[in-house]
């Protein structure tokens, strides 16, 4: 299965950096898979179309008993309706919604860094100290708590615009102010650690900075996606043509990322990507 695929991925590029990369990204793949073996046992998935068109999909986890996530509190149930609460009431492509349990999200947020961390050198993190990547796990785990529900939508775009673009999130906690301001900190030590990561790695550094969207406080962040992806090519023209114009049309001319973080009211956040304009129409239609 995945250890075949890898062998024949990394047979199809000459020995070096690339192949090494695809190797390491298997290899974490692997991990992935060997954690959701030990603590999910059963995946329930259900479609419904309607006259319409529209397709509905619902899913459901039986974790383990003896795993670890089987033991965390769950969220509060919620219906349907209440799980699309504050997303636009427009066209969309997708929309959908989950009800979090923050005990889980923690452990999935520590459990994500762990694999970040056990395969540093895939992220050109290998030279990062301990006391780096234990401050990152500490605002990490500060800026995803309380997180009680989250919505998420794709409007339709217009012609030219990127693929992702008009993707929006909502997401819902007893404190948004606070949120903020711990996504700050989280943001300032993932700066902080990537400063010295290696060329080449999947490590992305953000461009900062606040701002103000449809009168509320927001936090604007840039990624330049064009460097981090032709970094992936170590030099080979012929995979820099292909990556080149795949970002483009992913996220725009400049091949850059730009996610929006806007304090909706008291317990509610936004966040998309896309350019301020799509993001102040889509907080407007929120309030509206």
């Amino acid at each position: 299965g995945l250890e075949t695929m890898k062998q024949v991925m990394a047979s199809q590029l000459p020995d070096g950096p690339q192949a090494e990369q695809i190797t390491l990204a298997f290899d974490m793949y692997g991990q992935m898979f060997r954690f959701c073996r030990a603590e999910i046992d059963v995946v329930a998935i259900g479609i419904r179309t309607d006259g319409d068109g529209n397709m509905r999909i619902g899913e459901r986890f039986h974790f383990r008993p003896e795993g670890k996530l089987a033991k965390l509190p769950a969220g509060k149930g919620s219906s349907p309706t209440e799980l699309l609460r504050g997303l636009p009431a427009d066209d969309y492509v997708f929309v959908g919604g989950a009800v979090l349990s923050p005990k889980l999200t923690e452990a999935m947020m520590q459990w994500s860094l762990g694999l970040m961390q056990s395969n540093s050198k895939l992220y050109g993190l290998e030279e990062i100290s301990d006391a780096q990547m234990e401050k990152l796990i500490e605002t990490s785990m500060a800026s995803m708590k309380g997180i009680e529900a989250m919505g998420f939508r794709m409007a339709p775009g217009k012609v030219g615009e990127p693929i992702y673009s008009n993707l929006l999130f909502t997401m819902r906690m007893p404190d948004s102010s606070q949120f903020l301001a711990n996504y700050r900190k989280y943001i300032a030590a993932w700066n902080e650690m990537t400063r010295d990561a290696k060329e080449g790695g999947f490590a992305m550094k953000f461009d900062v900075a606040d701002a103000t969207i449809a009168g509320r406080e927001a936090l604007r962040m840039t990624m330049d996606m064009r460097g981090v992806m032709v970094a992936q090519a170590q030099g080979n023209p012929e995979a820099a043509k292909i990556l080149e114009p795949m970002v483009d049309k992913l996220f725009g001319a400049d091949g850059k990322m730009k996610i929006t973080l806007v304090q909706v009211d008291a317990t509610t956040v936004a966040s998309g990507i896309g350019s301020v304009s799509q993001m102040t129409r889509a907080v407007e239609r929120m309030l509206s």
